[in-house]
């Protein structure tokens, strides 16, 4: 588990140093707005770093537990729907 937690922590900062790269080639392959995609890749980063917590009984984040409704919400995610 602390291996898999590893990777995904280095995904996020990866994802983070890469950030405007990566929305620009998602903008340039989907064909909207490069705004739209920097809120893509940050949405993205949010659920990832879901799968490096845990849930209130101590056992991991699984993909059921991914529905975007049921995830904690970082103060900050209320940005994500607001630009």
């Amino acid at each position: 588990m602390h291996q898999r937690v590893a990777i995904l922590e280095k995904l996020i900062e990866l994802m983070s140093d890469r950030r405007k790269q990566l929305a620009s080639q998602t903008a340039l392959e989907g064909g909207k707005p490069l705004k739209d995609s920097l809120v893509g890749i940050d949405a993205s980063a949010v659920i990832i770093n879901q799968h490096t917590t845990f849930r209130t009984d101590g056992m991991p984040y699984t993909i059921a537990d991914m529905q975007i409704e049921k995830l904690p919400r970082p103060e900050w995610s209320l940005a994500i729907h607001v630009y």
